[in-house]
Parts: C-alpha cells; structure tokens; sequence
C-alpha cells in the first residue's frame, strides 16, 4: 500500500514559509513601533526641557517678588502672586505627567488599594485655582469607593477628566461640575459631569 503525500508535504511546506513571513512582519511591525516610541519619548523630553527653562525663569521671579517686595505688595498684588506660583506647580505637574505619559509603555503598573475620594481630592486641589478663578460651582459626593489601581495613572487620568470639565464648563453662564465616586458590589464608579 502506498499513499502520495505529497499534497500534504507541499501544504505543511507552505504553512512553514506563511508563518515564517508572519513572524518577519511581527518583527518589522513590532521594530517599528519601538522606534516610534523611542522617537515620541526623546521628543516628549525634549519639549519638556524646553518648557522647563522658561518655567524656572518665571518660580524665580515669582518667589523674589513674594520674598522680597511682600510689604510693598497689596492683598491683591500678594494674591495674584499667589496665583503665578500655583500655576507654575501646576505646569510642572503637567509637565512631569506628560514624561510619565510617554513612559507608560515601559513602566510597571503598581497596583494598590486607593481610596476614590482621596484621589478625586487631590485632583481638586490641583484645579481648584482655575476653579475659584472661573467661578465654577463644585459638587462632590464620594462615599468610601476603594479601588486596586495605579496612583499616578488614576491621578493623570482625574486631572484629564477634570480639565476637559473646566475647559467645556466655562462658556456656560454659571459653570457647574460634579465629581462623585460610589462603591457597587465589586464595582467602583467615578464620574465627573459638567454643564458646558
């Protein structure tokens, strides 16, 4: 008895050189986006250290003026002081965001318990200026939400959700925002809502 393989030889023969091209392209593909990423990180730092310069020109002359000339400065000169000195924070928080952005990719995710509404008060705090000065009506309401999750990755992702509240809010004639937080069974919801 004798049976032709053939067929079957060329087939399996085929599938070899269709995994083989397959395996080729994956590593082209995949050489490709690690160039890309390297590209974007060396970019997104080197933006950064542009932005970086000017910023620590204006923290300088901010904390002189406040140092120095505190007593010929007026509540509002003193406020408004006040003001440039939080908004540099802020830019240099977003700044330091950006570059964790960029290493995202690469970086180990480190997982904890969090509680929703210390997380959602430390994005307030860092918006609450751009607030204040908007004159938005704020709203809370977290119960005692506790998550696993990354605390720089939840906190960029907060500070996001938040400016685009800020940013679409303010053309409303009285700006309103509400961020909640609230435990489900296993589940924990976070919301931000806005009026804009």
């Amino acid at each position: 008895v004798s049976h032709d393989v053939t067929a079957q030889v060329q087939a399996e023969e085929h599938l070899r050189q269709l995994n083989a091209e397959l395996e080729q392209r994956v590593a082209a593909r995949t050489a490709e986006l690690q160039a890309v990423n390297h590209a974007l990180e060396s970019f997104v730092y080197a933006v950064s250290h542009d932005l970086k310069a000017p910023l620590r020109g204006v923290d300088g002359y901010s904390r002189l003026l406040a140092h120095d000339h505190q007593a010929q400065l007026n509540d509002e000169g003193r406020w408004f002081v006040a003001q440039i000195r939080t908004g540099v924070h802020r830019m240099e928080q977003l700044i330091d965001d950006l570059l964790t952005y960029s290493r995202m990719e690469r970086r180990h995710l480190e997982l904890r318990p969090l509680r929703l509404a210390e997380q959602v008060a430390e994005a307030l705090a860092f918006v609450q200026p751009t607030l204040a000065l908007q004159r938005t009506e704020l709203s809370t309401r977290c119960d005692n939400a506790e998550v696993r999750a990354d605390a720089t990755g939840l906190a960029m992702v907060l500070r996001n959700l938040l400016g685009n509240a800020i940013k679409f809010s303010a053309q409303a004639s009285a700006p309103r925002i509400e961020v909640g937080c609230q435990q489900r069974d296993s589940v924990a919801l976070l919301w931000v809502r806005d009026n804009g």
